[in-house]
This record gives C-alpha cells, sequence and structure tokens, in this order.
C-alpha cells in the first residue's frame, strides 16, 4: 500500500506522532506564553454516501490542538458537527489533560467542571488524537517534482504513483516542509521524513480524480485529504492554559 497509511475512519492513510517534548515547568505565578507550546493539527476529509446508487460526496473539516505547558499536556479535540453543514455545536468540545510523565488523565467538558472521566493516555491518543497514523513515501510513489519559494523556508514535493500502484491509489500527492519549524514544533507527522529533509513535514495533501474503484459501482467523485499542522498563536494559545490548572482541581 502507499506511504501512507490512514485509520479506518479516514478511509486510507497516516499515523501522526506526537514526539515527547519536556519544556521547562512553569513554576507559580500567572500563566504565560513563554514556556508554553500550542500547535493545531488541521484536518480535511471527504465522506461519500452511496444512496440508491448516487454517490455525494461531503467535505468535513475538523481542528485538533494541542498545548504543551509545563509538565502537562492539554489537548482539545474539535466539537460534534453537523453533518450536512460541517458547522459545529457550542458546548460540545472536549479536553484532556495530563502529566507528560504520567501514563493516565482526564477527559472532561470546559462547560461542565463535575463532567470528568479518568483515561489511558495511549488510549486517548490512538482513539481521538490520530495516535496511529506513520506517514512516509514508499516503492510504489514516485517523486516528480521539488519546488522552492523563493526567499522563503517552505518546499514542496510531488508524488504520483508508479504504473504498478493497485486500483484506488492516490492520483497525486503533495507534502510541503517547513524548515523554520524544524525541532520547534513538539509534534510531527513522520520524524523520519522530518529528520531526512531537516524541515518539519507541515501539510499533507491526497488528491484522487474521479472513477471507479469497483467494477460494477457508481463512479465515486473527485476527493481529497489535507492533513496539516501550524503553530498556535499567542492570544489563543492564552486562552487555554488557564485549563491546565484543572488537574490540581481534580486531585
Amino acid at each position: 500500500m502507499s506511504a501512507i497509511v490512514f485509520p479506518g475512519r479516514f478511509m486510507a492513510g497516516i499515523l501522526l506522532l506526537f514526539t515527547g517534548c519536556h519544556s521547562p515547568v512553569v513554576s507559580g505565578g500567572q500563566k504565560s506564553t513563554a514556556t508554553a507550546v500550542g500547535i493545531q493539527v488541521i484536518r480535511h476529509y471527504p465522506v461519500l454516501n452511496n444512496a440508491g446508487g448516487q454517490v455525494t460526496l461531503h467535505s468535513l473539516d475538523d481542528t485538533l490542538t494541542i498545548i504543551i505547558d509545563g509538565e502537562f499536556v492539554l489537548y482539545r479535540l474539535p466539537p460534534v458537527r453537523v453533518f450536512e453543514t460541517n458547522a459545529g455545536i457550542s458546548g460540545t468540545e472536549r479536553y484532556f489533560l495530563h502529566r507528560q510523565a504520567d501514563k493516565t488523565g482526564i477527559l472532561f467538558t470546559a462547560k461542565d467542571r463535575q463532567s470528568k472521566t479518568s483515561m489511558a493516555v495511549d488510549s486517548f491518543v490512538n482513539r481521538y488524537a490520530l495516535g496511529t497514523m506513520v506517514m512516509d513515501v514508499g516503492v510504489l510513489d514516485s517523486l516528480v517534482a521539488v519546488k522552492y519559494a523563493e526567499g522563503e523556508p517552505e518546499f514542496t514535493e510531488m508524488y504520483i504513483p508508479r504504473k504498478a500502484a493497485p486500483a484506488g491509489y492516490f492520483d497525486s500527492l503533495y507534502l510541503v516542509f517547513d524548515k523554520r519549524l524544524y525541532g520547534k514544533v513538539p509534534f510531527s507527522f513522520s520524524p523520519k521524513l522530518d529528520s531526512s529533509r531537516s524541515a518539519k513535514l507541515t501539510h499533507i495533501r491526497l488528491i484522487y480524480k474521479a472513477g471507479y474503484s469497483i467494477p460494477g459501482q457508481p463512479e465515486l467523485p473527485a476527493r481529497e485529504f489535507v492533513f496539516a499542522i501550524k503553530e498556535l498563536p499567542d492570544a489563543i494559545l492564552k486562552k487555554y492554559l488557564p485549563l491546565t490548572e484543572r488537574w490540581n482541581e481534580d486531585q
């Protein structure tokens, strides 16, 4: 199969790795963004609906936020969404908080401070935070171009499948790397690719043309998957920092 392997619900490929970051511990006083790091993992993916032989495509988007604040790691899960409109339902966002050294954490909602569940960190990451994804390029992926933006730290690699690629394989794959974020952002789609390029893989785009994946079945429309990471602006990061204090309240 391809270099990319998705968890089942994303229909085909990628394992995300959260590389352990040990930021300085914030001790006392007002919460500051100086020792905290925040990122957003942005996902765009199609959901196909086959009703009465007619295949329709819904494009869904969500964002996973991860904050590393001293000894704590905080995840903000995307809200429940209305399928037809992709609109988020306010108040349905959930958070998961744990110490970096611990094997368990607490799952809670900011709206209902009494509602909390203890959960193993590995179980949470695998179930909710793409913890079983790995990204790599493989023998069926042919590099056809590398594009550099003049004066910019980013570059893009473009791949197409070799002729031997099986049916249902992507038609084109774009990987965007940013030298500026290498070694800075404590999260990785692929430590292997980051290391070999000395740059952070920040954007993955898989494009599929319209076509038939199974003979005799309806044609699948053109679609694409996008995975991206970006730094969280300080103004937004600051908004989440008080939530790490929830740990002391629940002990």
